[in-house]
């Protein structure tokens, strides 16, 4: 049983790597040899015909399907482009805070508040509400819209803030 199982592995090697041997053979042959039979298979042994010049129409004969495009779905031609002096008014950020920022040597995120939801973490080239933010520092995010830029500090605590400091004369008391 082993001699014969044996037998069978060795012969299957063989028969596949003889057709191994074939394949690279069979793509290593130059090609002149496939176009040579191609043409000589060809009716009087001839080459077949260059492929003709395209000479398209002018475009002024396509008015109608540019005045009608035909994959809009209303059919009717896309309004044009705005002027390149002609930017848009970037959308207003309203009541964003910038709640602080994580700096280290690969990342840096900022976390933003708007007036109502929660934090929300961003990085630098994540857009939000239309502004791109191009800068992270330490206690400011920069955004840019077009050419508008804009700058979000963290907000300074002031004194009906809530934090209370008092300074006492007294030591702190001694652990027991």
């Amino acid at each position: 049983m082993i001699v014969r199982r044996f037998g069978l592995t060795v012969a299957a090697l063989l028969v596949s790597l003889l057709l191994c041997a074939k394949l690279v053979l069979v793509l290593l042959a130059p090609a002149k040899h496939w176009l040579a039979a191609d043409v000589a298979a060809r009716p009087g042994g001839r080459q077949a015909a260059p492929a003709p010049n395209i000479i398209f129409p002018p475009r002024r004969e396509f008015a109608e399907t540019l005045a009608r495009p035909l994959f809009s779905p209303s059919r009717q031609p896309a309004p044009p482009a705005a002027a390149v002096g002609d930017v848009a008014a970037p959308p207003p950020l309203v009541n964003i805070t910038l709640v602080g920022t994580i700096l280290g040597p690969q990342v840096k995120v900022a976390v933003l508040r708007g007036a109502s939801g929660p934090a929300q973490r961003v990085t630098l080239g994540q857009m939000i509400g239309g502004w791109q933010v191009t800068g992270i520092e330490k206690d400011r995010v920069l955004l840019r819209a077009g050419t508008a830029e804009q700058e979000i500090l963290v907000p300074r605590p002031s004194q009906n803030s809530g934090v209370v400091s008092r300074q006492s004369s007294r030591p702190p008391p001694l652990p027991r």
